[in-house]
């Protein structure tokens, strides 16, 4: 009966959404502009640098130097070698989905093997400065520095989240990264603009459908009664009841979610805005998906990787904005908000730095 169901389940979602746009036409026009504005005018903009970046950095060499660097540090932390470097930073500093598409390209050219592929793309792939810096902090928040302090616990968490993930000791393989061929650079620099190009047109069409898809379920009431329904939970997790609709629209489209956050909501904001960036949200993982696509790599570790790092982040935000005084200025748009209070963050935080450990202690006991 189940896999009845679940074989009945794509047709049934085709034939909704079909109705859907021809009950809606002009919902779905307003979403696809929407979403193209998104796209060309922010997004494409800001990462197309980033993947052209990352095809030269493995193409010429650039990687494999960075990975002997990084090579200590990266196997004390995460059990990966030094070869993962380049993926944690371009992914912290381009924003998604670079870090997936480093970890693949990194993989393609024998520099990693497919589980520490696997294991990289639980921490590599993450938000860039620019975004939480410019958008979250300065828009949202109207301070540069809440969005720099955004940044640090992205970044801490991340980190957290590849220590939790770790390999234990017994389970390194003996995995020999191949030696990269050098070719000219002017090979090289067509080869990175031409899968740039097609990179960011994937990510085009994935935040254009979100825009679509996003419009189409608020325009039938769908997000507010997901939104009345997961209200009640807020304050148990130190965010006003108003931050449910923005946790609903972010956990399918990140920019969507941040901009249905309520105004003036001010430090109270943190802690959702931490755990919505962390998450990424369905059409960062359905990019990372069409990143990945064809090389074999699975985007599963990606999207637990994901879910443990927004809880991480939800939690730290939550711990350090209690601990924060009040007259923090990076702060000084949010002085009528109560303080969210600690437990819960801790909680969140203890709770998913021990999930992983139960998870592969459950996982030797099945075998």
């Amino acid at each position: 009966m189940k896999q009845r169901l679940c074989s009945l389940f794509p047709p049934l979602a085709a034939a909704a959404l079909f109705l859907a746009l021809l009950l809606d036409p002009a919902g779905a026009a307003a979403g696809m502009r929407d979403g193209l504005s998104l796209s060309l005018g922010t997004a494409v903009p800001a990462l197309f640098p980033f993947f052209l970046a990352s095809s030269l950095l493995i193409s010429t060499g650039g990687a494999a130097a960075l990975g002997r660097l990084l090579a200590r540090p990266c196997r004390a932390l995460f059990g990966l070698p030094g070869a993962a470097a380049p993926a944690l930073v371009l992914g912290l500093a381009g924003g998604y989905p670079v870090g997936a598409r480093t970890v693949r390209e990194l993989y393609e050219q024998g520099l990693l093997s497919r589980e520490d592929a696997g294991r990289a793309l639980a921490c590599c792939n993450n938000t860039g400065p620019g975004f939480l810096v410019g958008l979250c902090g300065a828009t949202l928040l109207g301070s540069r520095k809440a969005g720099f302090f955004l940044y640090a616990i992205h970044a801490i968490s991340a980190v957290l989240t590849g220590v939790a993930l770790a390999r234990q000791p017994g389970e390194v393989g003996r995995f020999r990264p191949q030696a990269v061929e050098c070719r000219p650079l002017s090979t090289c620099f067509v080869e990175g603009v031409q899968g740039a190009g097609v990179t960011a047109l994937r990510v085009t069409g994935f935040i254009t459908t979100f825009s679509v898809l996003l419009r189409l379920l608020r325009n039938m009431g769908a997000v507010d009664l997901f939104a009345r329904l997961l209200a009640p939970l807020c304050p148990l997790l130190g965010l006003p009841r108003d931050c449910a609709q923005a946790l609903v629209l972010g956990s399918l489209e990140l920019t969507c979610g941040l901009s249905a956050l309520p105004a003036g909501g001010g430090r109270m904001l943190l802690p959702a805005i931490s755990f919505l960036v962390a998450l990424g949200g369905l059409s960062v993982w359905c990019q990372s998906a069409a990143v990945l696509a064809g090389s074999g790599l699975s985007v599963r570790p990606c999207v637990i990787g994901k879910c443990l790092h927004a809880l991480l982040a939800g939690a730290l935000s939550t711990i350090l904005l209690s601990m924060a005084p009040r007259a923090l200025p990076t702060f000084t748009l949010s002085m009528l908000s109560p303080e969210p209070g600690v437990l819960p963050g801790t909680a969140l935080l203890i709770g998913s730095i021990l999930l992983p450990f139960l998870y592969r202690k459950a996982r030797r006991h099945l075998v």
